[in-house]
């Protein structure tokens, strides 16, 4: 996949609840031994990239707001560590970088013994959605919630348009983009719209 990927989805209205990692605690959630992560973003070229947006996926309980990585690059993040869920431990964990600037992006498998990680961004992936009703019409309030999930694992949590950001807005055709997604990683949107279901 080393071209611009543009996915379109034909999405219908999905409706329930999800659960949004960015959020706060779960129910029945219990995070590990907080933990440090430094490493350094690269573009393309090599060279250090400044402000690319990073972010720890999942995360159930005590989440962190995104963090950027600094005029050299560099980066130091926080995340709590191993969570469980009801006595079931989560599974893999990914540190996720998007350049929403240039498109760029790149995610890499972490766990508790990680301590330094540097990421290589490359060219990202597109979602994009229309969202109609049952007459093919497009649906103008409708919110979508992106979900990446681990390569070994159906587990995800909530992106949205930036790392833990909030849900996306439809325009008035209808029409969902989200862009700078990581390639190598699967997603899935959960859409909503007021009057619907």
């Amino acid at each position: 996949m080393n071209k611009l990927q543009k996915w379109g989805l034909a999405a219908g209205l999905v409706f329930g609840m999800a659960c949004q990692g960015q959020v706060g605690p779960a129910a029945g959630a219990n995070a590990g031994q907080a933990l440090t992560i430094t490493g350094t973003v690269f573009d393309p070229s090599g060279a250090p990239a400044p402000g690319v947006v990073l972010q720890v996926v999942p995360l159930i309980a005590a989440a962190r707001a995104p963090i950027k990585s600094d005029a050299n690059g560099r980066f130091s993040i926080n995340w709590p560590g191993p969570q469980s869920v009801g006595g079931t431990a989560l599974p893999q964990y990914s540190l996720v970088a998007r350049d929403l600037a240039h498109h760029l992006a790149a995610a890499r498998a972490m766990d508790q013994s990680t301590s330094n990680l540097d990421l290589h961004l490359q060219e990202g992936l597109t979602i994009s959605a229309r969202v109609q009703d049952v007459n093919g019409q497009p649906v103008s309030n409708a919110t979508a919630n992106l979900m990446i999930y681990s390569k070994a694992t159906s587990t995800g949590t909530s992106m949205g348009n930036s790392v833990g950001g909030p849900a996306i807005n439809a325009t008035k055709e209808g029409r969902i983009e989200i862009a700078a997604l990581p390639q190598g990683y699967a997603y899935s949107l959960l859409v909503r719209a007021p009057g619907y279901g």
